[in-house]
């Protein structure tokens, strides 16, 4: 959902009177700390609002990494702030194939888990890039099973005769091949199927 996250280091200052800054030290996730100087300062903390992406979990063939810099995969629900460049690369699982363009993303109620409004992609070779709505946002794609073909071949001597095989096209993987009609021309004998 979308929200206020503390700041980072560097958007905390402290200035004192004469307007110098003063060295900020994160003690831990929540907590900053500097040393008093002797003279009054005044603490300055910026809050972005931030919004989350939820990468549809029941996707079929595959995943959707997450990240800024193309390195970095983000796990969990990553957070950013508005404009900021997201890219998003599909990643097809074991006999699948990720089917181009197919990223989609659209508004998305973290709370109520609803969907909403499309949210505009730009697809380059390999991944997908939004910027940032002011928005949390649901992130799906298309994965389909890899076809394969079957190339029929007759060994030497090509004249030794002849066989069929059904639907020798876009096979997916696991699926019975039924190979037919082995016919061996006059004078010949099958041998074998390899």
């Amino acid at each position: 959902a979308e929200g206020y996250f503390y700041p980072n280091k560097d958007e905390i200052t402290v200035t004192d009177a004469n307007g110098n800054n003063i060295d900020v030290t994160i003690t831990d996730a929540t907590n900053y700390s500097f040393i008093m100087p002797n003279s009054n300062v005044t603490v300055f903390a910026v809050f972005n609002l931030y919004y989350g992406v939820q990468v549809d979990t029941e996707i079929v063939g595959g995943s959707i990494d997450v990240t800024l810099d193309f390195e970095h995969s983000i796990t969990g629900i990553p957070f950013f702030t508005e404009g900021t460049d997201v890219y998003f690369i599909p990643i097809p699982g074991d006999d699948y194939e990720y089917e181009e363009q197919s990223v989609e993303v659209y508004e998305w109620d973290l709370e109520q888990h609803e969907i909403g409004d499309p949210v505009a992609v730009d697809f380059n070779s390999g991944y997908a890039h939004i910027a940032m709505p002011a928005s949390d946002i649901f992130v799906t794609a298309t994965f389909n099973r890899t076809k394969y073909n079957i190339t029929q071949q007759i060994a030497n001597p090509t004249e030794g005769g002849n066989f069929n095989i059904e639907n020798a096209e876009h096979i997916l993987v696991g699926t019975s091949v039924v190979i037919s009609d082995i016919a061996p021309s006059w004078d010949y004998q099958f041998a074998s199927v390899t």
